[in-house]
């Protein structure tokens, strides 16, 4: 019996992870135990009868998305697409803050100078377009 883990994408809660788990419970020589908050699944199977792309093609038939072979190259393009995500999401988020903390006085200069971003919608329209 071998044991491999494999990322799988699409997971989002304890449904989905129950369905992949239905899927394999009837295979025989195959277990698999998923992890919702790391999106993966645990396979502990029989190499003689099954291999991980076999594994893999059950669980793309049932609607997700595995992903057998990840890279140094892949994690870091994952990772730089994050932060900018955060980035962007930081830029966007921060003068509003501020205009909703606007009426204290702390902060009342930042809405003075700002007002016309912040009240027309201009710093809105941008953030609206870009997250569809």
């Amino acid at each position: 019996m071998t044991k491999k883990s494999m990322r799988v994408d699409g997971i989002t809660c304890a449904m989905c992870a129950k369905t992949i788990a239905n899927t394999f419970e009837h295979q025989e020589g195959i277990e698999a135990k998923v992890n919702v908050g790391a999106g993966k699944v645990l396979f502990t199977y029989d190499e003689s009868k099954y291999s991980l792309v076999d594994l893999a093609r059950m669980v793309e038939e049932v609607g997700y998305e595995p992903v057998l072979e990840e890279t140094l190259d892949d994690n870091r393009k994952l990772r730089h697409k994050m932060r900018r995500e955060i980035y962007i999401a930081l830029f966007f988020s921060v003068p509003l803050l501020w205009a909703m903390f606007g009426h204290l006085e702390l902060t009342s200069f930042v809405f003075k100078y700002f007002e016309i971003f912040l009240l027309r919608g201009l710093l809105l329209f941008p953030v609206n377009n870009f997250m569809r």
